[in-house]
């Protein structure tokens, strides 16, 4: 007849959970089902398996800070987590979704009301679809945005789209004084 000893057991199953986190931290990138949630105030991605967090990918500076500077504007703009997919058919939502924010943060440099109206409708799109179709309504600012250097940028002739113009005006924006500049800017 054998009999344990209970501080024997308790370092027993101690290894064992320990061991079995170093291997499912390992083994994780090997291809374990993975879910991915998005913090809907700045883009920051976290990657879980089997709920056990082992990845987090924070939006990149400035571009962090400026969208939580910009969330305290907002009621839309909370650090909610939610679940995105990783992949739909060709698509990684997951890092569409983070290069929104990224966008969204670059219109900060234009005018921080446009910056919030963007950041605000990707954390929509993201609530009501869970970026598992469609588009938010504000792709058109996201498409004139592109990297340069550190962060993205906004393409300056984005005042002469008129499609902008009018998601601009729709959300209440007053564009004139961006359309003034750019005239001046261009000698009209």
């Amino acid at each position: 007849m054998t009999t344990t000893q209970p501080g024997r057991t308790v370092v027993l199953i101690s290894v064992f959970a320990i061991a079995a986190i170093v291997l499912l931290y390992l083994v994780a990138p090997l291809g374990l089902p993975r879910t991915c949630e998005i913090r809907i105030d700045c883009g920051d991605l976290r990657y879980s398996v089997f709920g056990i967090e082992v990845e987090r990918q924070l939006m990149s500076e400035p571009a962090r800070s400026v969208l939580l500077s910009l969330s305290e504007r907002s009621d839309i703009l909370s650090p909610e987590w939610l679940w995105i997919p990783t992949q739909v058919g060709s698509n990684r939502p997951n890092r569409m979704c983070y290069r929104f924010y990224a966008s969204a943060a670059a219109w900060s440099r234009v005018d921080p009301e446009i910056a919030v109206a963007v950041t605000e409708d990707v954390a929509r799109y993201i609530k009501q679809t869970h970026a598992t179709n469609g588009l938010p309504d504000s792709i058109i600012l996201i498409g004139v945005t592109h990297p340069g250097g550190e962060h993205r940028v906004v393409e300056p002739s984005w005042t002469e789209d008129e499609e902008i113009l009018w998601y601009l005006e729709k959300k209440g924006i007053d564009t004139q004084q961006h359309l003034k500049a750019a005239q001046l800017e261009h000698g009209r």
